[in-house]
């Protein structure tokens, strides 16, 4: 009889189905929710930059290769805009672009039977733009001496504007640099101190 009561009183407190209550379920998904909210547009942030960052090298190398390849072989090589991985100024920079020897060195630049492709990017639905000054509209030729036929840059924006552009700044002696927010008012500045701007 004694050990009767004392395992009633024991358990009294217990829940008998050993399940969680409508208040615990409650808080319990009110606390997730809170979580998701806060991590899932870091998490958004987060794989923007990670593309940014991708494309932005990406384009840096294909420059970079570009000058390497003028100052090697002493000819004009080109950085043009193309689409088909074939022929310059088709599609945007976005959707993709190409570096060759332009053996010719003509103007605008094309690619010409024989002429050697040294790279190639593509990307059929890009979900930002690539914006160049009307410079660099449709190609950027290095000459044999690594400068380039005008300096200009080329800025990345997507969905989130100009506080998230960046651009690749591209001096005469063809050296490329990333912009900075050298004013901390949290838009980075191109080759003459102004605010990036996006479409």
């Amino acid at each position: 009889m004694d050990t009767a009561k004392g395992i009633r009183r024991r358990g009294a407190g217990r829940s008998l189905g050993g399940g969680f209550t409508l208040i615990e379920l409650v808080v319990t998904m009110v606390v997730l929710a809170v979580l998701a909210a806060v991590a899932v547009p870091s998490f958004t942030r987060l794989l923007l930059n990670a593309h940014r960052s991708t494309v932005l090298s990406e384009l840096t190398a294909a420059l970079n290769l570009a000058r390497a390849e003028a100052l090697g072989r002493g000819l004009p090589v080109v950085v043009c805009r193309s689409s088909n991985a074939t022929t310059c100024g088709s599609g945007s920079w976005a959707q993709g672009w190409l570096v060759f020897i332009n053996n010719d060195n003509d103007s605008p630049a094309a690619v010409d039977t024989g002429e050697e492709i040294l790279k190639v990017r593509q990307e059929s639905q890009p979900a930002y733009s690539l914006v160049p000054v009307t410079n660099y509209a449709n190609f950027i030729t290095y000459r044999a001496d690594g400068s380039v036929n005008t300096i200009g840059r080329i800025t990345y924006c997507d969905r989130r504007g100009a506080a998230e552009a960046r651009a690749l700044l591209i001096n005469g002696a063809g050296r490329v640099r990333l912009s900075r927010d050298t004013d901390d008012d949290g838009i980075d500045e191109d080759e003459a101190g102004n605010d990036l701007v996006c479409p």
